[in-house]
């Protein structure tokens, strides 16, 4: 199931899909004439049509948008006390970088999370729990990020007896069960779950069907709240899209295989 999702989310990326249809087009133009030819160019017309409006168009912006206002903002310093702990999810961490460079770790674009974390240790009282191992089909590396990360926070002089760690979930739906597996006290109680903003409303539809009771703290929020033709932010744009469609794709995907319970989670869905 693990290699189906990645699969699946390989062919979610739009530069998969429009170098698909637009290398469609070029054999169809190559192997037929006439009006079966000019069905192949209107392919790759489209597809060149697609890529100018993402690159122009705030449309990823606008796909990320419902997902990342799924949840609202969760003030952290005012309302740690009613949690019994923070599970902070993988993905902050460029994991083969961090195993090539000489320093210990290298953070990726969703950093935010490891700053979360830092302000779990510095400014509460609760337990922070690291969750994720190597989320990659091939060529995966024997430590996970959560273990490198922890290792990192003990060198940076936080107290090392307020880290769980687990390493070996590889993605979203496998962090409850192996927390769980891990840590059976997360069976009862309320724990803050933190991710990226995009990405919450998956994330609570997994620890909700596994049982465990969390209050969503969405941090790494990446759409661009501009309207209209955008210029100079044709890649980030882009790139907003690729994300918006794996993750809208990820939801639906989690909902057929009964991994979530809700097509689209949201707090009138939780537990």
């Amino acid at each position: 199931m693990f290699a189906l999702s990645k699969i699946v989310h390989w062919f979610l990326d739009p530069v998969h899909l429009l170098l698909a249809i637009f290398l469609v087009g070029t054999l169809i133009r190559l192997l037929n004439q006439g009006i079966y030819a000019r069905t192949g160019q209107v392919f790759q017309v489209g597809v060149l049509a697609a890529v100018l409006a993402l690159f122009f168009l705030p449309l990823g912006s606008r796909m990320l948008e419902p997902l990342e206002n799924r949840f609202p903002p969760f003030r952290l310093q005012s309302e740690a006390g009613r949690l019994d702990g923070v599970i902070v999810l993988g993905g902050a961490l460029d994991l083969r970088a961090s195993m090539d460079s000489a320093a210990l770790i290298q953070v990726g674009s969703a950093s935010d999370r490891m700053l979360t974390a830092i302000e779990v240790l510095t400014q509460t009282d609760v337990n922070l729990y690291l969750t994720g191992g190597d989320g990659a089909l091939t060529d995966r590396v024997e430590i996970g990020e959560a273990a490198l990360v922890a290792e990192w926070l003990g060198q940076q002089g936080f107290d090392s007896d307020r880290i769980r760690v687990e390493s070996q979930s590889r993605n979203t739906a496998e962090h409850p069960e192996a927390l769980l597996a891990a840590f059976p006290e997360l069976d009862s109680g309320l724990y803050g779950v933190v991710t990226s903003a995009f990405h919450m409303p998956r994330a609570v539809g997994v620890f909700d069907k596994a049982g465990v009771s969390v209050v969503p703290i969405p941090v790494d929020y990446r759409s661009n709240r501009r309207r209209g033709i955008v210029f100079g932010q044709g890649i980030a744009e882009w790139e907003r899209f690729a994300l918006a469609a794996r993750e809208w794709g990820g939801l639906f995907f989690y909902y057929v295989l009964g991994r979530t319970d809700h097509v689209f989670p949201s707090p009138t869905t939780q537990q």
